[in-house]
């Protein structure tokens, strides 16, 4: 789903219609767990930027304060480059890699491109 929500008020229930769906991906992929028995159910969020990049920057009001954020759900993969960035950040230092297009600020991001946190971008 790619609309926002709000996590305060975000629906946690799963219903009838995901559990359909998702026992149609199984008999593609997994048919023997298409049709068992739905033991537990849990709706997660993450969050995501406009154009699915991360942002790895100070903050512009408060630069003794660094952030990064906009992993949607994948971050994980990236955590020691991720974690490297930041703590060069933190300490002044000069990111060990080029993190330009993943600053906060939206004139030096690229710009969104329709579908590509589905993976149908460019």
């Amino acid at each position: 789903m790619d609309e926002p929500v709000d996590p305060e008020k975000a629906n946690r229930s799963v219903d009838d219609e995901q559990i359909v769906a998702c026992r149609d991906v199984c008999r593609r992929f997994v048919p023997d767990l298409a049709d068992g028995e739905v033991v537990h159910t849990k709706v997660c969020l993450y969050d995501m930027t406009e154009n699915s990049d991360f942002v790895l920057d100070r903050d512009p009001d408060h630069p003794e304060v660094v952030y990064g954020y906009g992993f949607s759900g994948h971050g994980f993969k990236f955590a020691p480059l991720i974690g490297r960035l930041l703590s060069e950040l933190a300490l002044d230092k000069q990111p060990s890699s080029p993190i330009e297009k993943f600053s906060a600020d939206p004139s030096r991001r690229r710009p969104p491109t329709v579908g590509a946190h589905l993976g149908k971008g460019k």
